[in-house]
Parts: C-alpha cells; structure tokens; sequence
C-alpha cells in the first residue's frame, strides 16, 4: 500500500487548451527545483484530459495528478511547507487558476491487478451513496474489484487497475471517497472498454449499490509528463 496526493485541476483560462500541457511541465520542474518539496515525492504522473472521445467525459476539469509519497505524515506537510505556500502556490493559480490545496485528496493506494505504468490512464472519482458511511464504501468497492477484474474485456485490455481510499477529508467541492485507476497502452483500448456493453451494465452498473453516480467524475487521460525517484 502507498500513500498518494491525487489532485483533479482545472486549467486556467488564461493558458490554452494546447499549451496547458507544457505549462504544467514548467510547473513541475519549479516544483522540482527545490530539494525540500522534490524528496517528499517517490513518483509523479500528470494526466492531461484527452478531448474528442465519443465516451465523454462532460466537465470542466484539465487533468490529474498522481504524487506518490513516503508517508501519510510526508504528504501532510506539503499543506504547511513555508517554500510552497510562498513560491509555488502563486505558479498554481497561474497553471491552474487556484492553489492546489483546494483540489487534492490524501489517498492510500490499493493495486488490486499490477502491471506497468504507461501512457493512457481511466481515472473515475467516486462518492459513496446517500446513507452509506465511509467504511461501507470502502468494504463494498474492495468487493466490487473481483467484478471488475473478472470481466472479460477487462481481461484484456486493462494493464493495471488500482484503488485509491480517501483517507483525509477533502476540500469542498472535492467530496469524494475513491480514486480509481485502469491504465492502458492506447486511448483505443481504454475507450473501447468504456463503450463496451458488458463493462458498462455489468460492472460499472454494479456500482449503483455503493456509489452516487450523478457524483462520478470521469476522466480520460494521457500522460503527459512522469517522473520517478
């Protein structure tokens, strides 16, 4: 198990569709350049939204960033640190057009089916039902991986599926309780999933018994920038 600091960002307006990519690598590397925020970090991936698919997804949000860190106490400090509130969280509201802090969730990692990190990423935000708690979430979206995992085009097009547990409260408007994962080797394959009858009535219909899904956030993305330690 890992712990992660999962952020769903906007862009801002002011940088381009096109140009939002870059202006986030940009971002990294400032991030990088300072030895006290680079070695909280054991591994990043920046998911850049892919656009155009005829599986959605329908919102606002750019992307999402993967931070894998040491320790649940490592990643806490990021909040507090005295060189990021005062040198990258203005480069935040120039990328993003607010602080990070107002859209990251504290995760630990589940890898329920391991396989390699590669360049297209499913990532689905989740809030538990009405009257469900967060342990009742948790136990039924654990249970719920053998139907993900026992679906046959799953079998063959997913790399690598994880599950992500909230385990920090988010900020408003970031009420979630699970971040999941399906990694692909094209935007083909994860969108052939996503279309594919038997996934959608059978395993992510299945979800209706533990997940508010007028809540679901889904995005689609390509990596657009990885580093690991």
């Amino acid at each position: 198990m890992s712990v992660k600091r999962i952020y769903l960002t906007r862009r801002n307006p002011a940088i381009s569709a096109q140009d939002f990519p870059r202006e986030w690598r940009r971002h990294a590397a400032l991030a990088a350049s300072f030895s006290n925020v680079n070695r909280r970090y054991t591994r990043v991936a920046q998911c850049s939204k892919a656009e155009g698919l005829p599986v959605g997804p329908h919102n606002d949000y750019a992307g999402v960033a993967l931070l894998w860190m040491e320790s649940l106490e490592v990643a806490l400090e990021v909040n507090t640190d005295p060189q990021i509130i005062e040198r990258l969280r203005p480069d935040e509201v120039r990328v993003f057009g607010m602080e990070v802090t107002h859209c990251a969730m504290f995760t630990e990692e589940h890898v329920l089916q391991d396989g390699p990190a590669t360049g297209f990423v499913v990532i689905e935000f989740l809030a538990r039902a009405p009257g469900s708690s967060k342990e009742e979430f948790a136990k039924q979206w654990q249970a719920h991986a053998d139907a993900v995992l026992g679906n046959a085009s799953v079998k063959a097009l997913v790399r690598r599926y994880a599950q992500n547990l909230v385990v920090q409260q988010p900020p408003p408007g970031y009420e979630f309780d699970g971040v999941s994962e399906m990694w692909f080797e094209s935007m083909e394959d994860a969108v052939a999933l996503l279309d594919d009858a038997s996934y959608v009535q059978g395993v992510q219909g299945a979800r209706a018994a533990f997940c508010d899904g007028g809540r679901t956030v889904l995005m689609p993305t390509k990596v657009t920038h990885a580093w690991s330690a």
